[in-house]
């Protein structure tokens, strides 16, 4: 689908929720899970009334439009940390299912916002899965891993003209998995390690924006 595709179908969205006149704003349940225990080391920390907010980027240019929610949260054991990642990833698949079943409902059914809340009002994952596919013919194990696990950046080392060059990747591994965590033990380890992670995977957008900023840098030092 070409950009002019994608604006107009926003556009459409867009114009679903405004002809309903519906605000719709939903805050997703965490997802339920033997890792929830970590919510417990939130603790709330309300700013100061009447002050004024300074968000501070360094940058030449912004790319995209800053939304973010930033927190800090102390977890006492390397254990404790592991769970948290864990849930958040699973925390992306519940949102993500509910989200393709939402827009399909409403996109593909013509469902109202409202309607399509309705449907999906108490439903678990099986039943969204058996929507999307029994209904729309998707098959959701099909989506992209991105979509479903979300998305990670790992400092790792990568070979480019027989030069090895650290940068910024962008993963989509499974966090929920042992393996991750044995493959990527130095994550927790405080002393910065020698041991160094290769990246044998895809050079996508990201990668190659930092490899010809590396070279670029590279051609100005010499010249």
């Amino acid at each position: 689908m070409s950009n002019v595709g994608k604006l107009l179908q926003f556009k459409r969205y867009c114009e679903i929720l405004t002809q309903n006149s519906i605000t719709y704003y939903k805050i997703q349940k965490m997802a339920k899970s033997s890792f929830e225990y970590v919510k417990n080391f939130e603790s709330d920390d309300t700013l100061l009334p009447n002050t004024w907010i300074v968000v501070r980027l360094d940058d030449e240019k912004l790319k995209y439009p800053p939304t973010f929610d930033g927190r800090v949260v102390l977890y006492p054991t390397e254990e404790n940390l592991i769970d948290y990642m864990k849930w958040r990833q699973a925390d992306v698949h519940i949102n993500n299912l509910y989200n393709t079943t939402f827009w399909a409902l409403v996109l593909k059914a013509n469902l109202s916002p409202t309607q399509a809340e309705k449907r999906l009002c108490g439903t678990v994952s099986a039943d969204k899965n058996e929507i999307l596919f029994k209904e729309f013919n998707i098959n959701y194990n099909n989506e992209a891993e991105m979509f479903k696990r979300g998305t990670l950046l790992l400092k790792k080392t990568i070979s480019v003209d027989s030069l090895q060059k650290t940068v910024i990747v962008d993963v989509h591994d499974d966090m929920l998995k042992d393996k991750f965590w044995t493959n990527h033990s130095s994550l927790l380890v405080l002393k910065p390690s020698k041991q160094k992670l290769l990246y044998e995977g895809p050079i996508t957008n990201i990668i190659q924006e930092q490899i010809n900023s590396k070279e670029n840098n590279a051609i100005s030092n010499q010249s």
